[in-house]
């Protein structure tokens, strides 16, 4: 079953493989006792269903030390179920591991078989003989507490006195039908599934198309410290198109949930719907923290709201029984209406890995009425494909969408989704061409932060000149999000950008940078000419990276490639003399005039759209006045002086027969920039 799945998933994304499920699950483990100078664990494992007529649960005290059994562990052990005790009794293991076998009766008196010692009167039993347990528990769903004092270890008749109390809590699963009204007054089924506490006061607003439910819960942080996920499933008809959303927003005590809580599953079941709410650790204390705010008591419950989804978000998703295969779904009109051709656009992915699977066979099937009304299969080449169906006029109502044999495995996945009456008009002309791409831009998904949502600009992340998030240490960003350190100015946002930034930032984490020290001009100008005419990651990222120079006395310490964000901290901060050396056009434009003007004065207006040409604002090489007039990529120089800015200077790019004269310009016009800086200190 699919639920079991993704619980599984869950649990192995929290747990190490060691491990155990946690509070609420079908383990938990009580880790940090410590009796005696001896540090030990100990865990119970019991099933989360008990749907035979006898089930094993087992306790197990584990050495932290040395991984083995501790011996002679006596218990005193109370269970105790909606905050009354079922049981208290004493019991002893010589190994470390007691198995118990629980047969639950729903009346009568609980009696236990197996051999009690003389000291305490603990029950005790084998691996073959294990002690038994039966009468009137574990019989219904829900969350058990389960309190151990530990009062033998090591040796029988080492009593230990006021060990502690410690408490493990686990959940049999609880399946509950709640019958409710449509909005015709007609009976709907619906049923929740609850992996942590019972589920109580079940509503279904018709009006508002809403689900409201309860579950008890503690938000004391004793208890919250080893709750690992909350798990609850909510269940109704496929068929119920009156809250038959392509999605759903959830709730908690009014608190909206992350999009990642609320998961839509059409596969489990032939007949059924089922959305997941499922609240980790961190979501849990996210609510906590918002609950605070209000200054209001905490409560002592959780309040479940489910609604139906105003706007479709898309892609739908969808997973293979195995989990092998994940299906995104999207469709184009949003509303499906009968007359109007949809495209169906899908995309076949690796589970684990969330990539594209290529050369992908699949059929697509639609399903009305339990009757099947469209078949067809095909290879998605690339991964992702598109189907397109125009549905009948007596076409409506709820509809399935289903995968099958996807890459001839025979696994299979399916969505379910309403088909409304249209005027038979197709409205959107956009349904004549294979596909509609929305070059509209995207806004930053912070979800996935809780505690720690980095500061951004609604797009990227803030960050420093060492790609590190403005608000919070330690917080890195790469590729595309690294955009921010010359966002609208530069090249970081193509994808060349995301190359010379990524290899800048690990240069930078592992302090490999490129870094040569120099003792002559003539050296240094030679590397400067060869930098600025070869270096491709100078002329790709203009006006994002440069190159530094520290003047060090008769010495130059050259630094090749970083950030101009991080050039500014990490080097004209802390050093006297800096030269920045990067590529830059030449900024000659008048935004107040709305005119570009050249080096005479006159003006070219934006009005007429005449585009000037470099004549027109032409420059000598070697003159740093007219060089600032190049509106071509050039060379810029930005100096440095006590920590702050001194001046630029400008090394202008000029297409000349006579190469060496060129060269003897830039050599001089180098010379004088150096000679000019140190005059004037």
């Amino acid at each position: 079953m699919l639920f079991r799945s993704i619980f599984s998933m869950i649990a192995c994304l929290i747990f190490p493989a060691s491990s155990v499920y946690g509070h609420g699950l079908g383990i938990d483990t009580i880790s940090s006792i410590s009796i005696q100078e001896k540090q030990f664990s100990v865990s119970i494992e019991m099933p989360m269903y008990f749907e035979n007529d006898q089930e094993k649960i087992t306790i197990t005290a584990t050495d932290n030390e040395t991984d083995g059994n501790v011996n002679n562990v006596t218990y005193l052990i109370g269970i105790f179920y909606n905050d009354e005790m079922i049981l208290r009794n004493y019991f002893f293991t010589e190994n470390g591991v007691l198995p118990i076998i629980v047969t639950p009766t729903n009346n009568g008196d609980i009696t236990i078989k197996g051999e009690q010692d003389s000291l305490l009167g603990a029950w005790s039993g084998t691996e073959s003989n294990p002690v038994e347990i039966t009468g009137p528990l574990f019989n219904s769903g829900g969350l058990y507490t389960f309190e151990i004092e530990v009062r033998t270890i090591d040796e029988p008749t080492n009593i230990i006195e006021n060990s502690g109390v410690y408490e493990a809590d686990l959940t049999i699963v609880e399946s509950v039908s709640f019958p409710q009204k449509d909005q015709n007054n007609k009976d709907v089924e619906f049923s929740t599934k609850s992996y942590f506490d019972s589920i109580s006061n079940f509503n279904y607003d018709s009006e508002d198309k809403e689900v409201t439910f309860e579950m008890p819960f503690d938000w004391n942080e004793s208890k919250m410290s080893h709750v690992s996920v909350v798990h609850v499933e909510t269940h109704f008809p496929k068929d119920f198109a009156e809250f038959l959303s392509p999605s759903y927003v959830g709730y908690v005590n009014d608190i909206k949930l992350f999009k990642s809580s609320v998961t839509v599953d059409d596969y489990t079941y032939d007949n059924d719907r089922t959305v997941h709410f499922v609240l980790l650790q961190d979501h849990l204390r996210f609510l906590k923290n918002e609950m605070r705010e209000s200054e209001q008591p905490l409560p002592d419950n959780i309040v479940f709201k489910l609604s139906a989804s105003q706007e479709t978000k898309f892609p739908l998703i969808a997973y293979s029984e195995s989990e092998e295969f994940k299906v995104n779904l999207a469709w184009d009109p949003k509303d499906i209406e009968s007359g109007v051709a949809t495209n169906f656009v899908f995309t076949i992915r690796d589970s684990y890995t969330d990539s594209p699977m290529r050369l992908s066979d699949y059929t697509f099937v639609i399903i009305q009425n339990n009757e099947e009304i469209y078949r067809t299969s095909g290879n998605a080449a690339v991964g992702g494909d598109y189907e397109k169906f125009t549905f009948a006029k007596d076409q409506t109502g709820p509809t399935v969408i289903k995968f099958e044999n996807i890459r001839n495995t025979g696994q299979e996945t399916e969505f379910a989704l309403v088909v409304v009456p249209g005027s038979g008009i197709d409205q959107h002309p956009e349904n004549g061409f294979d596909y509609v791409i929305d070059c509209t831009g995207f806004n930053i998904d912070d979800s996935l932060f809780i505690n720690c949502k980095p500061k951004h600009n609604g797009k990227v992340p803030y960050i420093n000149g060492n790609f590190e998030s403005v608000n919070i240490k330690n917080l890195f960003f790469a590729g595309v999000l690294s955009q921010e350190i010359s966002y609208k100015y530069g090249s970081a946002a193509f994808i060349h950008g995301f190359r010379y930034l990524a290899s800048s930032m690990v240069k930078m984490d592992t302090n490999k940078l490129d870094v040569t020290i120099i003792d002559n001009k003539q050296e240094i100008n030679k590397k400067i000419l060869n930098r600025i005419n070869t270096s491709s990651a100078l002329f790709q990222m203009y006006n994002c990276m440069c190159d530094v120079i520290i003047f060090n006395k008769n010495k130059f310490i050259y630094i090749e490639e970083v950030n101009y964000r991080y050039a500014k901290a990490n080097y004209i901060n802390n050093y006297n003399k800096v030269l920045l050396i990067g590529l830059k056009y030449g900024k000659i434009y008048n935004e107040k005039e709305e005119t570009i003007k050249n080096k005479n004065g006159h003006a070219f207006g934006a009005v007429n759209y005449y585009r000037p040409t470099q004549k027109d604002v032409d420059y000598s090489p070697g003159v740093e006045r007219d060089a600032k007039l190049s509106i071509f990529i050039h060379p810029v120089f930005e100096l440095y002086v006590n920590n702050k800015y001194h001046s630029d200077f400008h090394l202008a790019e000029h297409s000349s027969p006579f190469e060496q004269t060129l060269l003897d310009a830039h050599h001089f016009s180098l010379s004088y920039l150096y000679e000019k800086r140190q005059q004037e200190q």
